[in-house]
């Protein structure tokens, strides 16, 4: 009788270690794909201002793309993309300069945005 109890207690540390083994790896998981998503809201771009800047030709239209050149702490950054319309803290931050060309939004380098709040989301 004394193996079949010990062969039990054996099956019942085993079930508790996988129980044990499997909660840590659903709670990782969730934190890991709960940070992830914070990580990806975080980086999208944010434009507040009082004036719209519009991206369009002589004719009214708008005119592809446009390159946004600012700057912000004394670093220069530049976004590209296809713009309909762009918010900026202060006109003196921007430039635009005209092209043709990609119509997704891309960020050369990563940019905090402490002093703007959100109105209109531009995913990079």
């Amino acid at each position: 009788m004394a193996p079949l109890q010990s062969l039990k207690n054996n099956r019942g540390q085993a079930l508790l270690e996988n129980v044990v083994c499997l909660g840590l790896f659903i709670t990782s998981t969730t934190l890991a794909l709960s940070l992830g998503y914070l990580l990806m809201t975080q980086m999208r771009l944010h434009f507040e201002a009082q004036e719209f800047l519009f991206c369009r030709n002589q004719e009214g239209q708008s005119f592809g793309s446009c390159k946004i050149q600012f700057k912000e702490k004394s670093k220069d950054y530049l976004i590209w993309g296809h713009l309909k319309e762009v918010r900026a803290s202060s006109l003196e931050d921007i430039k635009i300069i005209w092209s043709l060309g990609d119509f997704r939004f891309k960020v050369q380098r990563r940019i905090h945005w402490k002093s703007l709040t959100r109105k209109r989301v531009l995913s990079p």
